[in-house]
């Protein structure tokens, strides 16, 4: 355990009856982080994020805490106080999971914020594939999954978004049964294209099911222009019905452009960037430290730190354009932290779905978020 902690820690500073506690609290630096308190055999007693890694230990070693569901005086069997930088909101949260996972194995989820996430699901294996709302994902090369989502709630509306636009079977149990599917409401109202009823073949609604597929991506524009030109023919041979028709799915397929649905994409094609500050550096023949940036990669699912961003030459690492496979180990855990962020009511940093833009696009959004940072920090009374 003593390895483990020292390799999770940047430093530590400890703690001795009779010691001035102001000097060792003067120690600790002024910084968001993590804090792990310790006992005098180096037994983990409570791992917390601190926004003030010093503010918070003085007011903590003050506190009563829980621990190991007891009420004890936190100050009286602190004997070391471990504690790492983060910087910024999500790597905080992230470097608690990991420390969490590691300190507090057999119960770590005790210790960490993993709110419930939900995807979109979909089976292209099977005979009648259909759009699923599903809580975790399994490992399945036929199954694709969507997030991440804000809400539970908008997981459900994208799926019915996408049977409205494609007109896809929302009673998929019904379509081996014609009989029983004389009755449905859905085909009643026209909503579906009735694949129960032989209105059209199974083959052609598999094209129907890809090009919904295809438009849970983000890429819809080639979809829209072809419903605009079928709405166009219908509109001219004056089948008015059928034009509405079209122009209703048209409606519904603009939905997917939401901004809940910004970040939306399929798991293992997932390229999310985010950025937020970092730690300053000195800079050779500089007076002032160098304000830096992390940088932080969501692909497959799984988060990837990498390289820090220096103001003065922004690049794209090339792990964001090489091959990555589904990362099935944490992906639910490293997709909730992320939708934490993502969604959370004050947003830090900058998110982008790298997706949706080119290399050159990425840049330019990351240059203008460092000229605003740089810019809002001059303008700061707390500034250096």
């Amino acid at each position: 355990m003593d390895n483990d902690i020292h390799s999770l820690f940047e430093s530590c500073v400890e703690i001795h009856p009779g010691d001035d506690v102001l000097g060792i609290f003067k120690a600790l630096p002024h910084c968001k982080g993590i804090v792990l308190f310790a006992d005098e055999n180096e037994k983990p007693i409570l791992l917390v994020i601190s926004a003030d890694i010093r503010r918070l230990s003085v007011n903590r070693l003050a506190e009563n805490a829980t621990v190991a569901g007891k009420r004890v005086q936190l100050g009286r069997i602190t004997r070391k106080i471990y504690y790492k930088c983060t910087f910024n909101d999500f790597n905080s949260s992230l470097e608690d999971y990991n420390a969490a996972k590691i300190l507090f194995p057999a119960r770590y989820r005790d210790h960490v914020n993993l709110p419930a996430i939900h995807f979109v699901k979909i089976n292209t294996a099977a005979k009648w594939p259909v759009f699923t709302v599903v809580d975790d994902v399994g490992q399945n090369e036929k199954i694709k999954y969507f997030g991440p989502f804000m809400s539970r709630k908008g997981v459900s509306e994208f799926v019915d978004i996408l049977e409205l636009a494609f007109a896809l079977c929302k009673k998929s149990c019904l379509i081996d049964d014609p009989q029983k599917a004389a009755s449905c409401p859905y085909f009643q109202m026209n909503i579906c294209k009735a694949p129960c009823m032989g209105k059209i073949t199974r083959q052609q609604y598999l094209t129907q099911i890809d090009d919904a597929i295809t438009a849970a991506t983000g890429s819809t524009e080639l979809i829209k222009s072809e419903f605009e030109s079928r709405m166009k023919d219908y509109a001219s041979q004056m089948r008015f019905e059928e034009a509405h028709t079209i122009k209703k799915q048209l409606e519904n397929l603009a939905q997917l452009s939401r901004d809940d649905f910004a970040y939306i994409s399929e798991l293992s094609q997932m390229k999310l960037l985010h950025i937020d500050v970092g730690p300053k550096v000195a800079v050779k023949g500089k007076r002032a430290k160098q304000q830096t940036y992390m940088a932080f990669l969501i692909r497959a699912g799984r988060i990837i730190r990498l390289a820090d961003i220096n103001p003065d030459d922004i690049r794209l690492s090339t792990e964001i354009q090489s091959p990555a496979a589904l990362s099935y180990n944490d992906i639910s855990e490293h997709l909730s932290l992320t939708t934490y962020s993502l969604y959370r009511g004050s947003q830090t940093g900058l998110w982008l779905n790298l997706k949706q833009m080119s290399d050159s696009q990425a840049i330019q959004h990351i240059d203008d978020f460092i000229k605003s940072h740089a810019a809002a920090q001059k303008n700061s009374p707390d500034s250096d």
